[in-house]
């Protein structure tokens, strides 16, 4: 997408709320696509119970059109970001605002934490090709290898700066 960025509306979800949204969104896409994406029996009851979900709407549009996670790594002074975009809204410039947005939130909300990471599956061989592409571009999101338990997955990160530009 080329053009300003979408304007986007971040709702932070309850552990009541977040479960219907990610069953939705697990709906919208099918089993084969979550599977891809997310990996075989995601969300974990881990993920489930540490994460914070917001729920993510345009500007001008009064449906939910994506959402947002922050999760801390539980071996690392890190956090975990993810996202997910339901189909109408995919290629209109959403990804990048909201993994901003997420870097951003797990900086507040883990004041300790050094990086923030992402995880693409190996098999989701678009969204990888696009992350190495935009790493090559100078994106702040650095590969730094991978992992292949429990899935196989190539890895992103990105040093979180402090307001005052120092890093943590």
């Amino acid at each position: 997408m080329t053009g300003p960025a979408p304007r986007l509306y971040f709702y932070a979800l309850s552990m009541r709320k977040a479960p219907e949204l990610l069953a939705a969104f697990a709906q919208a896409l099918g089993p084969d696509t979550m599977c891809r994406a997310y990996g075989p029996g995601w969300p974990t009851k881990w993920w489930m119970n540490s994460a914070q979900v917001w729920s993510i709407t345009a500007a001008d549009s009064p449906n939910t059109g994506a959402w947002g996670a922050v999760t801390p790594d539980p071996e690392d002074l890190a956090v975990w970001l993810t996202l997910g975009i339901f189909p109408p809204f995919q290629r209109k410039g959403w990804r990048n605002v909201i993994r901003e947005f997420l870097h951003w939130e797990a900086a507040r909300l883990y004041p300790d934490a050094q990086t923030t990471k992402i995880g693409i599956r190996w098999d989701n061989s678009e969204y990888l090709r696009t992350a190495h592409y935009e790493a090559r571009q100078g994106s702040a999101w650095r590969p730094v290898g991978d992992i292949t338990h429990p899935f196989n997955y190539f890895l992103f990160a990105r040093k979180i700066i402090q307001p005052n530009g120092e890093f943590t």
